[in-house]
């Protein structure tokens, strides 16, 4: 990767097959995560997900206190999801119909 470029897909596609190779010969790992870091397994990923959950909970308490979040309920219908986004951004300021 030179750039934040992906290399050629050959070049990628045989060191991704070298690598699952190498994991399964050496530790018998069969499942692999692709588009992950070196470091990704399920106890990293938890601690990971944990950590941003506890930071993103207190950001959004500190914006909720100060009036400035609004919430879209997400079991709906597409379309009205987006009427009820559209609404929000118009209420805020950022959105002129």
């Amino acid at each position: 990767m030179e750039n934040g470029r992906v290399g050629p897909m050959e070049i990628t596609v045989t060191l991704l097959k070298r690598a699952m190779k190498s994991a399964f010969d050496s530790q018998g790992q069969r499942i692999f995560l692709l588009d992950g870091r070196f470091d990704d397994n399920e106890e990293t990923i938890r601690k990971r997900l944990q950590t941003f959950n506890d930071l993103t909970i207190q950001v959004i308490e500190h914006y909720t206190k100060q009036g400035m979040v609004m919430e879209v309920d997400s079991d709906k219908e597409v379309s009205a999801i987006y009427l009820d986004f559209e609404r929000c951004l118009q209420k805020c300021g950022l959105l002129w119909i």
